[in-house]
């Protein structure tokens, strides 16, 4: 659970450059056990909510279902992988403090939060003339130790791993992660890029082993949605990893995108085989599992409206 409440946030600034306006996304674990997420988009609108009376701002760390990827075509977002509007609000009532700033329109906006509750008001300050053009938000917030009992404890490791795959899922887009310790020779820093997006996943993922052939990437766009799928076979592997993803979301119960790719390999490879006269005409087809053993395949969809069946908040 307490890693979600990184991924939540994380998720809010990679829509944003999912959308096109963001291209950089800075993680920072805190030595005070504190975690800080900021990204150059658009930041979150200040002005007034016209349901609400408060600003944007408030209003979307305080009443549930209020993101902006509510409401269609009026929503902000075209694809994004944060489904229910839900994210920062419960990021904010688990929180004993969270602090927001945002950078917008020549100004800097700051307020602060405590279990879900503002506790100062929007503060307006007008930005120096260096740094006019800065926009993003920023948010840093204190989990909350009523809340999560055990040890709070944010596992480098763990966050590192959904970054790196949030990089390659996202190529446009760099990602910086950093551990501060109250030693500051023990602070890390790493900084994931990946203009190969996922042909760069597949090859990363078959490091250790015998590939047949260069990784194989195509992409389609098509009704609003776009396909983006990497592939390729190794000699010494027997079974398949086959990894799906919708708006950057792991689907680990697999789903339409996965059947779909597995059906298609396998009828490809039949029709191919039959054609070069590899298999004969009467011969039984090769099985799904046959055709993808030895296959590393990952597919990410990026869809207007999925319908996730599984998804934890």
């Amino acid at each position: 659970g307490l890693h979600h409440l990184v991924y939540e946030i994380l998720d809010n600034a990679i829509d944003e450059a999912q959308a096109g306006y963001a291209s950089k996304v800075d993680v920072v674990l805190h030595a005070d056990g504190s975690v800080s997420i900021m990204d150059d988009g658009r930041g979150i609108p200040t002005d007034l909510h016209p349901a609400t009376k408060k600003s944007s701002l408030e209003t979307v760390l305080t009443v549930l279902h209020a993101g902006g990827k509510f409401g269609g075509t009026s929503s902000g977002y075209s694809v994004s992988g944060g489904l229910h509007g839900v994210g920062l609000s419960v990021v904010n009532a688990l929180s004993e403090a969270l602090e927001v700033t945002v950078w917008r329109d020549g100004m800097e906006h700051k307020q602060n939060y405590s279990r879900g509750k503002p506790i100062t008001t929007l503060t307006r300050s007008v930005l120096p003339l260096e740094s006019k053009g800065t926009k993003g938000t920023s948010i840093r917030f204190w989990p909350d130790k009523e809340v999560f009992t055990t040890a709070i404890e944010f596992d480098h490791h763990t966050i590192a791993g959904r970054i790196r795959e949030l990089a390659f899922l996202n190529p446009k887009v760099t990602i910086s992660l950093k551990r501060e310790d109250d030693d500051p020779e023990k602070n890390q820093y790493t900084k994931y890029f990946y203009a190969g997006g996922l042909t760069e996943y597949v090859s990363w993922l078959n490091t250790d082993k015998n590939p047949i052939h260069d990784v194989l990437g195509f992409r389609k766009e098509t009704n609003g949605a776009t396909i983006d799928v990497a592939l390729q076979w190794c000699s010494d592997a027997y079974s398949d990893t086959m990894l799906g993803y919708a708006n950057s979301i792991r689907t680990v119960d697999g789903g339409t995108h996965i059947e779909g790719v597995k059906a298609s390999l396998t009828r490809t490879l039949n029709t191919l085989a039959k054609k070069s006269k590899t298999i004969k005409e009467k011969d039984i087809n090769l099985s799904g599992e046959h055709v993808r053993e030895g296959l590393t395949c990952i597919v990410s969809v990026k869809v207007p409206n999925p319908e996730f069946e599984g998804q934890t908040k």
